[in-house]
């Protein structure tokens, strides 16, 4: 049984719970804290006496404030998972939703569901204006949350003490921006562009169906020498595609994925992480007895990618041809 807690409300999503800490929660954080590769980015790891002072300070600024970061537990079994919400310590540089999640819960789209939450009880009863993200640089899953919330990079900031020597980057929205975000892709995609096309000879419903179906997709996704394990696959707009690939050296990479618009001929879904952030296009156009299918990549305009420019698309031109491939070879068995 989830315990609530009487400093704030609990709010509720499709997967998870949030509410403010409890004193159950020491065990969690302690974990949280104590994990070097989930505390890269937050600080470094902590002693449980220090986790103590940490978690205080936490039901402190709900009680004086009334409000900051939820703890975020798993609605199936309770796990204590990590924290994100909002919070604004004194000097720091804005009111800020931020997230925080265990390593191992990280690629599953767990921080941009619980984050999505957040943001509506900041605008929606909070009343805030506008929201920042504070993320370092080089933290590029977390500023894959930041983008996939519609939020946008405004330049370097300054943290106060002790945090003044770490460097960030202020992402953020308006409450105006959100209202139109949190219904729609999350981005821009006028950045570089990659498509590929190739007559399958099979029947459109056949060749839809080897994607449509999960049973199926499993055999055949990704470029040569990957496996997958698809965690969550709602074919619907708004769905979740969730799928863990596997590549020959046994190196895991958590995708996930939004899907926009399904229709018999057409499927467009949004690649939310790892790295890059584009929309996709399927097209399933019959020609003589068999099919076009065609794929256009649509990149949201970033550093990373646009410094990648060529080398980027003929990289992920060659994969998708032998994801074709893969997808003929699976339709001829």
């Amino acid at each position: 049984m989830i315990t609530s807690s009487p400093l704030g409300p609990t709010l509720e999503t499709a997967r998870l719970i949030l509410r403010p800490p409890v004193r159950a929660d020491f065990d969690g954080l302690c974990a949280f804290h104590a994990d070097p590769e989930t505390m890269k980015h937050l600080g470094g790891v902590q002693s449980p006496a220090m986790v103590w002072r940490t978690m205080c300070m936490m039901a402190g600024a709900w009680h004086l404030d009334g409000f900051h970061m939820f703890s975020v537990l798993n609605k199936e079994t309770g796990e204590w998972m990590g924290r994100i919400g909002p919070l604004y310590p004194e000097q720091w540089p804005d009111r800020e939703v931020g997230w925080g999640l265990m390593a191992r819960h990280w690629g599953k789209g767990y921080a941009r569901e619980a984050a999505a939450a957040a943001m509506d009880y900041v605008f929606d009863v909070l009343k805030w204006d506008h929201v920042v993200h504070t993320i370092a640089p080089d933290n590029l899953a977390s500023a894959g949350v930041a983008k996939s919330l519609g939020s946008y990079d405004q330049g370097p900031g300054k943290l106060p003490d002790p945090h003044a020597a770490v460097a960030v980057n202020i992402w953020g929205q308006t409450r105006d921006e959100w209202q139109v975000n949190r219904t729609r892709p999350r981005a821009a995609f006028n950045g570089i562009e990659v498509i590929n096309e190739r007559v399958i000879g099979h029947a459109p419903e056949r060749v839809r169906d080897a994607f449509a179906d999960p049973r199926k997709l499993v055999h055949w996704w990704g470029p040569h020498g990957f496996t997958n394990t698809i965690e969550a696959f709602e074919l619907r707009p708004g769905g979740a595609f969730r799928v863990t690939m596997r590549n020959e050296r046994d190196q895991d990479f958590p995708n996930e994925k939004t899907f926009h618009e399904v229709s018999p001929h057409r499927i467009v879904l949004e690649h939310l992480q790892p790295v890059h952030h584009f929309l996709m296009t399927m097209t399933f156009d019959a020609e003589g007895e068999g099919t076009r299918l065609g794929w256009r990549m649509q990149f949201a305009p970033s550093q990373q990618a646009n410094a990648l420019g060529d080398d980027l698309v003929h990289f992920l031109h060659a994969a998708n041809e032998q994801n074709f491939d893969r997808l003929e070879d699976f339709l001829s068995r």
